[in-house]
C-alpha cells in the first residue's frame, strides 16, 4: 500500500474544497482511507508488506512451540483461516474502495437527470403492470398507491419536466410519461408535460386529444367547453392515427363532465359514417357510455353495441394497435352487464 497520510490529506482537501455538500460521504471515506493507513502502519513496523507475510512469520512460530495434533495448533488454524476470509474480503473492499474514488471525484458530471430516458421507460412499464394490480384488503404494496415507489415515480417524472426545457427528448417519449401521471392521478404534473408534447408536435393526434382532455379536466367553464367540442369533432372524424387514445381521452373528457350523452352521440355519427376507421373499440365504448348515461332504453342499446364490437373485433387483426382495449372493454361491459341482469332478477323476483 502506498497510500500516504501527506497524500491522503492533500487528496482529500481537494475533494472537500469541491464537493463540501457531500459531507457525509467525505467523512466516510476519509474514516476508510486512515483504517487502511493504521494496518498499513502496523504491518510496517514488523517489516512486513502483505498479510500472507504475516501468516508465514506466525505459522512457522507456532509450529516450533506446539505439536500439529494439539488443541492449540487446530485453535491457531481456526484463527488462520479466519485471517485468510478476512484478507480477502479487505482486498475486496480496498478495491472497491479505489473504484469509488474514481467515481466519486466525478460526480459533479452526474446531475438528477442522468439517464432520465432509462428512468421514465422503466417507470412507463413499472406503472402499466402495477395499474393492472388491485388493491386488496388495503394492502397498497405492488399498486400504483404504493408510497414509497409512488413517491419516486412522480421525483423522477418531475425531473423530467424540469429537464425537458432544455433538452430534445422526443414527443412521444414526454406524451408517455404524460399519460403515467394519469395513472399516478397527478394531473397537474401530466398537464405540464402533456403541454410540452403538444408543443413539440400539435397535429399528433393522440397528443391532440389528450391536451383536450387536460384543458378540460383543469380549464374554467369555457376553455373546458370549447375542449370537449373539439374533442368530439375529433372522435367523428377519426383518424388511423392511434384512434383507441384518441377515443380514451374522449370518454375520459365525458367523464370529467359527465357529458356521455353527447359522447354516445359523436360516436354514433362516426359509426354510421362511410370512414373508413371506425374500430371496434368505439362499439366497445359505447357500450360502455349507454351503461354510464342509464336513461331509459340504454341498458338495450349497450347490449346491442356490445354484440357489435364483437362483431367487428372478428373481422380485425389480433395485431391492430386497439384490439387488448377493445378485448378489456368488452369484458369489462359484458361484467356490468351480468351484474345488472342479476340484480333486476333479485329485484324482480321481491317485487
Amino acid at each position: 500500500m502506498t497510500i500516504t497520510t501527506e497524500e491522503l490529506d492533500s487528496r482529500l482537501r481537494v475533494i472537500e474544497l469541491e464537493h463540501s455538500e457531500r459531507k457525509p460521504i467525505e467523512n466516510l471515506i476519509k474514516i476508510f482511507i486512515y483504517f487502511l493507513i493504521a494496518i498499513s502502519v502496523v504491518l510496517g513496523v514488523f517489516g512486513i508488506k502483505q498479510f500472507s507475510d504475516m501468516e508465514e512469520i506466525v505459522s512457522r512460530q507456532v509450529k516450533s512451540e506446539f505439536p500439529r495434533d494439539s488443541q492449540k495448533y487446530k485453535e491457531y488454524e481456526e484463527l488462520l483461516n479466519a485471517t485468510a476470509k478476512l484478507e480477502a474480503e479487505f482486498s475486496d473492499i480496498h478495491g472497491k474502495y479505489q473504484l469509488a474514488l474514481e467515481n466519486y471525484e466525478h460526480l459533479d458530471k452526474v446531475s438528477s437527470d442522468f439517464d432520465i430516458e432509462g428512468k421514465v421507460e422503466r417507470l412507463i412499464r413499472e406503472s402499466t403492470e402495477r395499474a393492472e394490480r388491485e388493491i386488496e384488503n388495503g394492502v397498497l404494496e405492488g399498486t400504483l398507491f404504493e408510497q414509497k415507489w409512488r413517491l419516486a415515480a412522480i421525483s423522477t417524472l418531475e425531473v423530467l419536466a424540469e429537464a425537458q426545457k432544455n433538452r430534445n427528448f422526443d414527443s412521444d417519449f414526454i406524451f408517455n410519461a404524460a399519460q403515467t401521471c394519469g395513472r399516478l392521478k397527478h394531473a397537474e404534473l401530466g398537464f405540464k408535460l402533456m403541454k410540452a408534447a403538444y408543443e413539440k408536435n400539435p397535429e399528433d393526434s393522440p397528443i391532440k386529444a389528450a391536451m383536450l382532455a387536460s384543458e378540460i379536466a383543469l380549464g374554467d367553464a369555457e376553455k373546458s367547453e370549447e375542449a370537449f367540442q373539439n374533442l368530439l369533432k375529433m372522435v367523428e372524424n377519426l383518424d388511423p392515427n392511434s384512434p383507441h387514445i384518441v377515443l380514451s381521452e374522449a370518454w375520459n373528457g365525458a367523464e370529467e363532465l359527465r357529458r356521455h350523452a353527447d359522447l354516445i352521440a359523436a360516436l354514433n355519427s362516426l359509426l354510421s359514417s362511410e370512414r373508413k376507421v371506425k374500430p371496434s373499440y368505439a362499439e366497445a365504448l359505447l357500450a360502455r357510455a349507454y351503461l354510464r348515461a342509464s336513461r331509459p332504453g340504454d341498458f338495450e342499446l349497450a347490449k346491442e353495441a356490445l354484440s357489435n364490437a364483437k362483431q367487428r373485433l372478428l373481422q380485425e387483426s389480433v395485431l391492430a394497435v386497439w384490439n387488448s382495449s377493445t378485448l378489456r372493454e368488452i369484458k369489462r361491459n359484458e361484467l356490468a352487464i351480468t351484474q345488472t341482469d342479476l340484480l333486476r332478477n333479485v329485484i324482480g323476483d321481491e317485487i
